[in-house]
């Protein structure tokens, strides 16, 4: 209750000011979802794990958020350009052709899902 009535307060105020409520306790501080860093020092980058423009094709609700550092959110953007292809081989039909939008979809979540594990088995740090 004291929370919602503290949100309340500083609706309309800037963020700052949030996060350093929001950040009295272990629940509101800037840790990066991915590689567990604290960024207190740089603020966190709110990311969609399957881009909107992806969701909104495949007409399913927005894609979970996660927080980010800085370094962290670069990082899964190339791994993205790597790892994430709108088109797939068609071994029937001898040619390339466009992934369904549900295919995309999943596509960004099972490269989500392999960068995280990435992460997670690199030193805290790297």
């Amino acid at each position: 209750m004291a929370v919602a009535g503290a949100l309340l307060r500083l609706r309309g105020r800037g963020s700052e000011e949030l996060w350093s409520y929001l950040g009295r306790g272990t629940m509101g501080k800037k840790i990066c979802q991915v590689c567990g860093c604290d960024a207190e020092r740089t603020a966190t980058e709110e990311h969609y794990i399957v881009p909107m423009e992806v969701t909104e094709q495949a007409g399913i609700p927005k894609s979970k958020i996660v927080k980010l550092c800085p370094n962290c959110h670069r990082e899964l953007h190339r791994w993205y350009s790597i790892k994430v292809a709108a088109m797939a081989y068609d071994t029937k039909m001898k040619r390339f052709g466009a992934k369904s939008p549900l295919e995309m979809v999943e596509e960004y979540q099972a490269a989500y899902g392999v960068f995280v594990q990435y992460k997670k088995g690199q030193p805290k740090g790297a």
